[in-house]
């Protein structure tokens, strides 16, 4: 159904003639997306219609450089080569880069003590303990990592983050997923 002008602004004069009327004892009604009415007081509407909405500047760190070293440090596969070992599994753990961007967006967030460096942290130490644990049980734990996007929605991480300034060095083996999924995974 086609609204008319005429009808849309007879309605906007309305709602305007309405929240006067409740203005008047200080307090407005207000309808929410939801449909769901809240009461608030007449300083607080006028100060929510009469600021602009200032847009925060994106932290860069988290939006590019963070996101894009993250992105990096998962790994692509579950296929890797540590302490001489050689693990394969075809799954895919690294998928769908826009919604996982998104998403680690969305985590901070919600999350504001959270910081792009403690999840890049997360994810070093817990890929380091998949591979030892490969190596001493002779089965590829990394093919039990849950793959990027699950693990950033289901904040997955939170048991690898450190807390209170703790710091625990990641190690780093000199063959790298990402060299070993090149020569062997095309």
């Amino acid at each position: 159904m086609e609204i008319k002008e005429k009808d849309f602004r007879k309605t906007v004069e309305y709602v305007k003639s309405e929240i006067v009327k409740e203005a008047i004892d200080g307090i407005i009604k207000v309808a929410t997306i939801r449909g769901v009415c809240e009461t608030i007081s007449l300083e607080e509407f006028l100060k929510t219609i009469g600021e602009k909405k200032e847009r925060s500047k994106p932290d860069p760190f988290v939006d590019d450089k963070g996101f894009s070293l993250f992105w990096d440090a998962y790994p692509s596969s579950a296929n890797f080569k540590y302490k001489g070992m050689t693990f394969n599994s075809p799954r895919v753990l690294r998928s769908n880069k826009q919604v996982c961007q998104n998403l680690y967006m969305k985590a901070f967030h919600e999350n504001p003590e959270l910081t792009p460096e403690m999840l890049l942290k997360a994810i070093q130490k817990q890929v380091l303990l998949a591979k030892k644990e490969s190596v001493e049980k002779g089965v590829n734990q990394l093919a039990f990592l849950p793959g990027i996007e699950v693990y950033i929605r289901q904040a997955r991480y939170e048991a690898f983050v450190q807390q209170d300034g703790e710091e625990e060095s990641v190690d780093t083996e000199e063959e790298s997923q990402s060299e070993y999924n090149n020569q062997n995974c095309g």
